[in-house]
């Protein structure tokens, strides 16, 4: 699978407004509300959004670094690059989450200087927690989003030398 990570367009923001994902995976559909102001949040290259172009250019999924990609309620002291992704809904769920998480991580790696990457996720979604293992991340925290109580977790993984390290325990605290 050819991938490129490219910065997003307003038509590509529109498109993703409209993905609507199923239950229990609902909670990443993203709110109604002005379209305008989404395309200049998404598009504002300081917010670290990027498309997930698939080989003749559609629009795949996106994926962003940075403070976006935290969780309200998470303890984000530690200095990482915080990595978010999300696919189109009608690829998920088909086996090849591995390519395009690859691509999102190389990319970061490439591009981002940190040597820890931290991934935030909904503690019920164990298809992304399996993904991101398979990267080398494990788990660091579990909290509880004050907003809603919902549970998530963050994993992390060492970067060195351009390669993860697949240490457990990275960032732990006692």
């Amino acid at each position: 699978m050819n991938l490129s990570i490219q910065p997003l367009t307003a038509a590509q923001i529109r498109e993703m407004l409209a993905w609507k994902y199923e239950e229990p995976y609902a909670i990443y559909n993203m709110a109604a509300g002005d379209a305008a102001e989404a395309v200049q949040f998404f598009g504002d290259p300081a917010n670290g959004y990027y498309a997930i172009l698939g080989e003749t250019g559609t629009l795949q999924g996106f994926c962003n670094f940075g403070h976006d990609a935290q969780v309200p309620g998470g303890d984000y002291g530690a200095e990482a690059l915080d990595i978010g992704m999300g696919l189109r809904p009608d690829l998920t769920g088909q086996g090849n989450g591995a390519a395009y998480a690859a691509a999102v991580f190389d990319f970061a790696r490439q591009k981002f200087p940190q040597l820890l990457h931290r991934v935030t996720i909904a503690a019920f979604n164990r298809r992304a927690q399996r993904l991101c293992e398979h990267f080398g991340f494990r788990v660091n925290e579990q909290f509880t989003r004050a907003q809603d109580g919902r549970p998530f977790i963050i994993m992390t993984r060492a970067i060195a030398g351009g390669h993860e390290e697949r240490a457990n325990n990275i960032g732990n605290r006692d």
